[in-house]
């Protein structure tokens, strides 16, 4: 477990650890902090500083932690920083079937232990009563999460604002396009003005359903990170421009020169012993650069390359190629040679078009977020969804292999039915579970059809515990 994850940093002779106070040397060298150090930081700080402590103790009287099962062990150091001593003043809320969190520290144990970690005195109250879901769902879900999670608090006896619904239908389905299909005909039903959630275990699950709800003009909102690297990188260039002493944002635009065909440095992907060697040297070489404001001999980085320019062939050409960049920039007459020159040294267009695609794209994507507030229809991931609703869920590749994804303990199957639980759980009217017998290998990223064999999907174990009375099956022909 990091460092990160457990919210104290403990010296041990290992290269890991040297890397880790190098990074930090260079940081505060740029008066930053990473970002996910932040925790890590707080709990340092607090600890070495009583006066601190208490200080934000007496402002604090009072600390909510929403969404307790997540937190990390870092995070449960805060806590416990914070609040050592208190009688009264921490509030909690949490659930343990929905902790899916393990691959950043999160563990459903801090939860199920609050009493033993703080005292008798504390109270523990069951919140029984169901706002959002329909007996079925909820009754379904904790059948899943009971299987295979043993160590779960037991909630007492259920009640239901809604004390019926619909049952959760599952959908067996040929292949990807009917899946698709299938989903935008449930759309197409409930729609308006009930909402619309389809949840899919990773970006490459919503090719088809994406294709086929532009085909029924169906509008939708998905997250999506803005594509392309270009105009992220004109964007630090901007920021270095306008500070020279701005060293990470400088360290972000040579690595992108480094990466780029005309700096002559052989790519990342070469296999010849001698170009390694030689791209090594070289990025051993910038790295180098960071000495020099460390030993308090430059500044910053653009000093330091400065001051050594002339050393060796890169540094000349890395700080020739700045230098021409800074003065291109400050001459307002020629903004078509700095851009013509930003282009040939940094960014990873070939050609203009390229160029203009990635600014189409940028503006299509932000139109379509922007838009996506009055839109019926979400699409995300399993992780995606948590803390959201609607009043109707498609949950897609419902199969063995996506979920549960193919595990080796027990603790890891645990945390896969609780992320069942957690997707479906999302639905507060009608719920359908999709697992198709066939899917593009492009999708699943494996072999699944072998000549002379039926395809190796399965539906996930999950649905088998499902009750039968909470569910019914639905088969869709090729």
């Amino acid at each position: 477990m990091s460092c990160r994850q457990v919210g104290r940093c403990v010296p041990v002779v290992d290269s890991k650890c040297k890397i880790c106070v190098r990074y930090q040397e260079i940081l505060r060298s740029c008066s930053a902090i990473d970002h996910d150090d932040q925790i890590l930081l707080a709990c340092k700080v607090l600890r070495n500083y009583s006066d601190v402590l208490e200080k934000f103790k007496s402002q604090c009287k009072h600390l909510l932690v929403d969404e307790y099962q997540d937190i990390n062990a870092g995070q449960f150091e805060l806590i416990r920083l914070l609040t050592d001593g208190q009688i009264e003043g921490l509030f909690v809320v949490g659930d343990d079937d929905q902790s899916i969190y393990s691959w950043r520290g999160g563990s459903p144990e801090f939860i199920r232990t609050f009493q033993k970690h703080f005292g008798k005195t504390s109270t523990v109250t069951a919140l029984t009563k169901s706002y959002r879901c329909r007996p079925p769902v909820l009754e379904g879900a904790i059948a899943v999460v009971s299987q295979y999670d043993s160590n779960r608090l037991d909630k007492g006896k259920l009640d239901y604002v809604y004390k019926t619904g619909q049952k959760i239908i599952v959908h067996n389905v040929p292949s990807d396009a009917k899946e698709a299909l299938a989903v935008r005909k449930v759309a197409d039903k409930v729609m308006p003005p009930r909402k619309v959630l389809i949840l899919i275990p990773n970006k490459h699950f919503s090719l088809a359903i994406i294709s086929e709800l532009r085909k029924a003009n169906l509008k939708f909102t998905a997250p999506t990170r803005l594509p392309g690297e270009g105009l992220p990188l004109i964007a630090t260039l901007n920021e270095w421009l306008a500070n020279n002493a701005d060293s990470l944002a400088l360290r972000d635009c040579i690595e992108a020169y480094v990466e780029n065909p005309s700096s002559g440095i052989p790519s990342r992907r070469v296999r010849r012993a001698d170009k390694i060697k030689l791209r090594d040297d070289s990025l051993l070489a910038i790295s180098q650069l960071w000495s020099t404001v460390l030993d308090g001999k430059a500044a910053n980085l653009w000093e330091a390359l400065s001051k050594r320019n002339g050393e060796n062939k890169l540094y000349s050409a890395v700080f020739s190629v700045f230098s021409d960049l800074k003065m291109l920039h400050a001459n307002e007459d020629a903004p078509s040679e700095f851009i013509s020159r930003v282009i040939k040294e940094l960014v990873p267009w070939e050609t203009v078009s390229s160029m203009l695609e990635e600014i189409d794209s940028w503006v299509e994507t932000s139109e379509r977020s922007e838009g996506g507030k009055g839109r019926n229809i979400s699409l995300m991931t399993f992780q995606g969804a948590k803390g959201l609703e609607a009043d109707v869920v498609c949950v897609i590749g419902v199969e063995e292999g996506q979920l549960p994804k193919t595990t080796s303990t027990s603790e890891e199957l645990a945390e896969q039915s609780r992320l069942m639980f957690v997707t479906m759980t999302r639905a507060k009217e009608e719920l359908h579970l999709f697992h198709a017998r066939l899917r593009s290998a492009s999708v699943v990223h494996r072999q699944v059809h072998i000549e002379g064999k039926p395809p190796n999907i399965a539906p996930s174990c999950f649905i088998d515990y499902i009750p039968k009375k909470y569910k019914e099956s639905q088969y869709h022909p090729t």
